[in-house]
């Protein structure tokens, strides 16, 4: 399967950009989940970087970009400004649809900015998904982690779909979580919003998420 990685983006300084964004993508670079590209979808930041072997692309060209990952930028910021409003997200979330639909992929992978995978055996589980748009379990929330998310190609056109809801009207202040078409939410791995009790990420974590730019992975 043709597979796209991605994550959303914004940084409002170079430092940013480093301290979580390039992290994020070395750490990805050397994984092994499998992918043909990687893609940081991003909210308007007010500077971007010069990363030597990813393209920044303010357009989508007629041809699929040859690099190995891309930064897709949105000139205009729509931010998140509380934990209910979040129109940046979602436009920068459903775009990984279009781009998807552009360049022929069939499988896309969204792990958030913040969050890493650490074994061997989730990485397996997220490649060998063939279908339905499954997402990982957030047991301190009791409720589908969003942050890391498998979306097939039977599932592509709900996702295409959703990208075409009123943000305003049918999105805003709701729970996202709770609100995503999952086919399948995997409770068999070990992974929580580690920052959010102040924890250190446990050693037999299969994955973590909201992992503070400070914290080592």
């Amino acid at each position: 399967m043709k597979t796209l990685l991605f994550c959303t983006s914004y940084a409002e300084n170079p430092q940013r950009w480093e301290a979580r964004y390039r992290k994020w993508l070395d750490f990805f670079s050397s994984s092994k989940v499998q992918r043909d590209q990687i893609l940081l979808i991003d909210d308007g930041s007010p500077c971007l970087p010069a990363w030597r072997g990813t393209r920044v692309l303010r357009e989508l060209p007629s041809q699929v970009p040859s690099e190995k990952s891309v930064i897709f930028h949105f000139e205009k910021n729509l931010g998140r400004p509380a934990l209910l409003i979040y129109p940046g997200w979602f436009r920068s979330f459903c775009f990984a649809a279009t781009y998807a639909r552009r360049y022929g992929f069939d499988k896309i992978v969204h792990v958030e900015s913040d969050c890493f995978l650490y074994t061997a055996r989730v990485v397996r589980y997220l490649n060998e998904l063939r279908s339905g748009w499954t997402s990982m379990w957030c047991e301190s929330q009791g409720f589908p982690e969003t942050c890391i998310q498998v979306i097939c190609a039977d599932q592509m056109d709900k996702y295409l779909e959703l990208s075409t809801m009123d943000y305003d009207r049918q999105l805003a202040n709701r729970l996202i979580e709770v609100l995503l078409p999952f086919t399948n939410v995997c409770k068999d791995f070990i992974g929580d919003r580690y920052s959010e009790f102040g924890e250190w990420v446990p050693e037999d974590a299969d994955f973590g998420c909201q992992i503070p730019e400070s914290w080592p992975v």
